[in-house]
C-alpha cells in the first residue's frame, strides 16, 4: 500500500487490535484499492502472497475461460426470453451431483398448490 510504517502501527499490530480500528483500516484500504485497476490490485495480492480472490460481475464471469471449463455455467430457457446463461448450482460433487429442475417462478406463489 506504499504505507510501510502500518507494519508498525499498534492499532493493527494484532488481530483483536485491527478488529478495534476496523473501520479505520478498511477506509485506508479502501483509499488505497480505488486507486488501482482490479487486474492490478489482483497482480499485487498474488505477488505479496496476499490470500484474495476476484468478484466477477455477471458479464465477467459469463465471458471467464476458467467458469466455462469447470462447467459452472449452464442455459436455462424461458419461453420468452430464450436461452439464459447463469452458473450453474455449486457445490459440485462427483458421488451427488447436483442440477436444476426447473427455472425460477415467474411469479411469487406461482408453486404453491402443487408444493
Amino acid at each position: 500500500m506504499g504505507e510501510p510504517e502500518l507494519a508498525r502501527d499498534p492499532r493493527y499490530a494484532t488481530h483483536a487490535a485491527r478488529g478495534q480500528n476496523q473501520a479505520e483500516l478498511d477506509e485506508r484500504i479502501e483509499r488505497w484499492t480505488l486507486t488501482l485497476t482490479v487486474d492490478q490490485l489482483e497482480a499485487l495480492m498474488i505477488e505479496y502472497s496476499v490470500p484474495a480472490g476476484r468478484v466477477y460481475t455477471g458479464k465477467e464471469m459469463l465471458a471467464e475461460p476458467h467458469f466455462a471449463e469447470r462447467d459452472a455455467l449452464i442455459s436455462v430457457e424461458h419461453p420468452q426470453h430464450g436461452s439464459n446463461r447463469m452458473q450453474a448450482p455449486m457445490p459440485k460433487l462427483s458421488d451427488t451431483p447436483s442440477g436444476l429442475r426447473r427455472r425460477a417462478p415467474d411469479f411469487p406463489g406461482q408453486h404453491n398448490t402443487e408444493v
